[in-house]
């Protein structure tokens, strides 16, 4: 059973952090940012909630997007998307989907084997229900994946994410369902676990495993206790001697961080050392729109997915050739991005901009009125903004 909770405000997930933006004197509003799912899991026997979000535009689209899942979810969620939608505005990480997995059981979730030895071989308590990280990752492959992947536009490129017991699920995903996902971020994993149980399946599988086009990265702090680094060099110096087939993999001793410190700026490193070649150097946009074409042909061989060319990469393009005169190569531009996302108010706002500097008053007025006509469908927040540039173009046509 599949029940889908009401929208999430700001607020209701970062309590400290004002989420009502009011204007002076004017009403104040939500800032919605991602949806609560609950999902009824047969194999866990228990209800279990997913945090969604979308990538601007989501609505106003037909694109499909990579993926990233992150354990803990409650609350690595809220760095995930700040890092997520600020680098997608710069053109730094592809814009994402990002899918929040909240606790109930973090330790029977999250570690692989039944232990209750604790970080320093002591008895704990509260690690009596560990071990169930087999079926948690059978939640996952056949509640979660499906339940995403049938209600969202995803491109077939996933991402996993965890940190401390969630980075050592990751690599107990890594190691038993390498090819689950096509990218692996585990930050400070506690690969201490159960006397380094899984450095110890590392040192007997890697030399056997083929990883095309897949990518791992983790960290661990420099100021974390040597019980939690040594495991962590152990399994890089198992990486370097039998690095699995198709790999791109790296390993990073964040210097000035603790366990805790780390979670943000690892998850920050990960992605980009991922998505590293996704998008073009500005070299590539500067040769002009067929470079930038072959940039994106050529990333099948490197991820393994087809990658369109991103609307706001165009659309920048295209504002620089206008900006620079050069109003050929920037209608050519414009009007490839008209073609690939149809759906877009902005698409026909901006080959509006570029028709009004060529004096094309009646192709400008018509792209304007398209770019009101979806942005009124979908209230796009720019709408002001296309409607005064049709008042404007109107009055220019205006003897």
């Amino acid at each position: 059973m599949i029940r889908k909770h009401i929208v999430i405000a700001l607020f209701a997930l970062v309590a400290t952090v004002p989420c009502t933006l009011p204007a002076i004197g004017g009403e104040a509003t939500d800032v919605i940012v991602a949806q609560q799912v609950t999902l009824h899991s047969t194999v866990l026997d228990e209800d279990r909630q997913l945090i969604i979000s979308t990538p601007p535009g989501y609505d106003n689209s037909n694109v499909r997007y990579p993926v990233l899942y992150i354990t803990d979810g409650g609350g690595d969620f809220y760095h995930a998307y700040g890092i997520a939608r600020n680098y997608a505005n710069y053109q730094i990480l592809p814009p994402m989907i990002i899918v929040a997995i909240t606790n109930t059981d973090r330790t029977r979730d999250l570690t692989p084997t039944h232990t209750t030895n604790g970080f320093h071989g002591n008895q704990a308590d509260f690690l009596k229900t560990s071990g169930g990280a087999d079926n948690f990752l059978k939640f996952i492959e056949q509640d979660v994946l499906p339940y995403v992947e049938q209600h969202y536009r995803v491109m077939p490129f996933r991402v996993l994410s965890g940190h401390s017991f969630g980075g050592l699920f990751v690599f107990h995903t890594f190691l038993t369902r390498t090819n689950l996902f096509n990218g692996y971020i585990a930050i400070s994993p506690s690969l201490w676990w159960d006397n380094q149980v899984l450095p110890g399946k590392a040192e007997d599988k890697l030399g056997e495993m083929s990883c095309p086009r897949q990518f791992l990265y983790f960290t661990v702090g420099g100021l974390e206790d040597e019980n939690q680094v040594g495991p962590n060099q152990r399994m890089a110096r198992l990486l370097r001697k039998d690095t699995p087939e198709g790999l791109t993999w790296s390993y990073k001793i964040m210097m000035d961080e603790t366990h805790g410190s780390q979670g943000l700026p690892a998850l920050d490193a990960g992605l980009r050392f991922i998505y590293s070649e996704w998008e073009p150097s500005r070299e590539i946009y500067d040769k002009g729109l067929a470079a930038v074409k072959q940039h994106y042909a050529n990333l099948k061989q490197v991820y393994g997915v087809e990658v369109p060319i991103p609307e706001i990469g165009l659309n920048i393009m295209g504002y620089g050739l206008l900006n620079s005169g050069e109003l050929d190569k920037a209608l050519e531009v414009m009007a490839l991005n008209v073609e690939l996302y149809p759906g877009s108010p902005n698409v026909y706002d901006s080959i509006g901009d570029v028709y009004a500097a060529r004096e094309e008053w009646d192709k400008a007025e018509s792209s304007y009125r398209k770019a009101v006509e979806l942005g009124t469908a979908v209230n796009d927040t720019n709408l002001p903004i296309f409607k005064r540039h049709l008042e404007d173009v109107i009055k220019r046509k205006t003897p």
